[in-house]
């Protein structure tokens, strides 16, 4: 099966490194088979692009320099031995980095020395443009639409569309299977099913309610936006941040866990959910709103004003009827129509209907819903103001620890690389220092060895011991220099060489001059000058 990959590199100079200058994987096999450049020359990829990344200020590794491409082909269609296909294959890379990225660096290098033995085109693309300094983003670094677009270039040259085998996360993939395989607990696993229980629910179906349930779950999701002049871009891409199991923090991106895991996956399963919202909403009997409730509550607890209410009643059907005592006949009257009644008790009685007749509501259970109901219109847009602006803290937040992190790891980089510095230096010197010891040694043994040679010439001529002194040696060391190898003239005029009877009395003999010239410098009178003190005319 053919294999695409689109990966991105903060170290671009690296990744041209890798793909360019490494020993090749096969022996017998040369590493890049072909190359060829967008905008560059293929020699010179590296310091082209270098010169982008200087002029635009994008050279430390909080940015993304370079995306990394990596096209494959079935051995069905393109032979690596086969030279022409060899060049269909970069000329097909080619064409996909010139449509792609067409105001973009690229460098394609076609191999053919992967385990599999596959023709493919390893193709580095400069991230930020030459001519406004923008990076990459979105659509032209997915992965499915670098694919749709590499089967387009392909079906052009005459080949099959290519049915590509979509990537994992590799160390995703690694760490699962090492961790599984010894039973242990997989965070990776922990956290996809959590994600994936919240994504099933069909109360979540839109992203504020994704985020909600995933929080209640332990989950923290993050959104991650483009920045475009101090402002919120367009949306990238999603990470999640939680405790595994342990309690060690976890981070990771969607892309990390899977496509499942990613932004259109997400949104896609939400559009389902809310879908499947509606339908049960339309189906369900209609909701009477919490107004309407109440006013019909309200119709029907209103009591008439010259009414006793039942607690008044109740009271009064169980207090114990008096009879008329025959001292009650005082406060007894006729009325004009001649019959007698109560004054007293009857204004006993006016006076309990005031104090327990209920009077008409104002309706106070209504309007606590009034202001309910105006706090929570008040409220309502300033409630996901500050949850807007906490996941933008939030956000900003993560954004300021990954710089901190990248600053942090380039620092620990530069105090390693000087340290590896440091010791390479003082390595070399020591290994110096060592050389030159040895080189002295070596130096004065070779002098130690003339010297005896000189000594036992002079020695074979001098018969006696005490004639053979360190000036005799000495001068012998420079008549040798100055005459052996030449030839002298005798009496007879017949010429032979210097013998080292020559040799050596010669040396006397300058051995004598030298002293005779000491002692007449010692007792040659001195003279004096007289220093004329007296000031000028």
């Amino acid at each position: 099966m053919a294999y695409l990959r689109i990966t991105p590199a903060r170290g671009g100079a690296r990744a041209i490194a890798y793909a360019v200058e490494q020993e090749s994987h096969q022996p017998g096999i040369d590493r890049v088979l072909r190359a060829s450049g967008n905008n560059l020359d293929p020699e010179y990829a590296k310091e082209q692009m270098e010169v982008i990344w200087n002029r635009f200020g994008k050279i430390d590794g909080s940015y993304v320099q370079a995306y990394r491409v990596i096209q494959s082909f079935p051995l069905e269609q393109l032979d690596p031995d086969n030279p022409d296909d060899v060049d269909k294959v970069n000329e097909m890379g080619l064409e996909l980095a010139s449509e792609l990225f067409p105001d973009k660096q690229a460098l394609v290098a076609t191999q053919g020395d992967g385990e599999s033995g596959l023709l493919h085109n390893h193709i580095i693309v400069n991230s930020v443009s030459f001519t406004d300094g923008k990076s990459l983003r979105a659509e032209r670094t997915n992965w499915y639409h670098v694919a749709k677009m590499s089967n387009a270039v392909v079906n052009r040259h005459g080949y099959d569309t290519m049915s590509f085998e979509v990537p994992e996360s590799r160390s995703l993939r690694k760490a699962s299977q090492e961790l599984s395989n010894q039973g242990k607990y997989v965070w990776e696993t922990d956290l996809m099913d959590r994600i994936k229980a919240v994504m099933q629910e069909q109360d979540v179906h839109d992203r504020g309610a994704f985020c909600d349930r995933m929080k209640e779950e332990g989950v923290s999701v993050r959104y991650r936006f483009s920045r475009k002049k101090g402002r919120e871009g367009e949306l990238t891409g999603v990470s999640y941040h939680f405790d595994d199991r342990d309690g060690k923090q976890r981070k990771v991106k969607a892309k990390g866990l899977g496509k499942e895991f990613m932004i259109e996956a997400i949104d896609e399963q939400l559009k389902t959910n809310q879908e499947e919202h509606l339908k049960k909403a339309a189906a369900a009997p209609p909701k009477v709103s919490r107004r309407e409730e109440l006013d019909r509550l309200l119709a029907q607890i209103t009591i008439p004003a010259n009414e006793p209410n039942a607690a008044t009643k109740k009271e009064s059907e169980q207090a114990p009827k008096q009879e008329p005592s025959a001292t009650s006949t005082e406060s007894k009257e006729t009325a004009p129509g001649g019959f007698e009644f109560d004054v007293a008790g009857h204004v006993e009685l006016m006076n309990h209907r005031k104090r327990t007749t209920r009077k008409p509501r104002e309706v106070p259970v209504e309007m606590a819903f009034r202001k309910d109901v105006e706090k929570e219109e008040v409220h309502t847009p300033a409630l996901k103001e500050n949850a807007y602006d906490d996941t933008l803290i939030e956000n900003e937040k993560w954004e300021q620890d990954r710089k901190d992190e990248v600053a942090k790891r380039l620092l620990g980089q530069q105090a390693a690389e000087q340290k590896r510095r440091q010791e390479k230096r003082e390595t070399k010197e020591k290994a110096q220092r060592e050389a030159q010891v040895l080189k002295q040694a070596e130096r004065e043994r070779k002098e130690k060895e003339a010297r005896e040679r000189l000594e036992e010439r002079v020695k074979n001529v001098v018969l006696v011991e005490s004639s053979l002194t360190k000036e005799l040696v000495d001068t012998f060391a420079e008549m040798v220099k100055e005459k052996e190898g030449k030839m002298q003239t005798t009496v007879a005029d017949k010429s032979r060489p210097y013998t080292d009877n020559d040799l050596v009395r010669l040396s006397k003999f300058r051995i004598a001059d030298r002293k005779k010239e000491e002692r007449q410098q010692r007792h040659a009178p001195q003279k004096t000058v007289e220093r004329d003190n007296d000031p000028e005319l």
